[in-house]
């Protein structure tokens, strides 16, 4: 955030004119601009800050759980719409129906929760097959 305000410095001399005087169109420039620059700085921290926090190591089990189920419930219906569109309407060609099936499982963040959901439906398997 430091470096900004060395630009912030820079812009300023800039701007200024050889004999150090601003009429009130260049003093108002400055101001915006300055402003601009505070604004920009601030909303950059924190989306920094928002996206730090939304990492998958930082969040809790309870947001990681939340963040499970809401992802499964959207993996859920992208299926039913892939097997509405492909098997049952079948309005698309089958020349890309595998990229799309597979693009329902890597969209976004689904998979991290794909891969926690693998492991745990082998974990569940395997306990089955264990107590037989």
């Amino acid at each position: 955030m430091i470096e900004h305000y060395d630009d912030l410095r820079d812009v300023r001399n800039i701007i200024k004119s050889d004999d150090d005087t601003l009429d009130f169109k260049e003093i108002s420039q400055n101001t915006l601009n300055k402003s601009i620059l505070d604004y920009e700085n601030k909303i950059n921290y924190h989306n920094k800050n928002f996206k730090e926090s939304q990492e998958f190591l930082n969040l809790s089990l309870n947001e990681i759980f939340d963040n499970f189920t809401k992802t499964l419930i959207l993996i859920l219906n992208d299926l039913v719409l892939f097997i509405d569109n492909y098997l049952i309407k079948q309005k698309n060609t089958n020349d890309n129906m595998l990229n799309d099936f597979l693009g329902i499982f890597i969209k976004s963040d689904r998979l991290l929760y794909v891969g926690l959901f693998l492991i745990l439906i082998s974990m569940f398997i395997y306990f089955m097959d264990v107590s037989l």
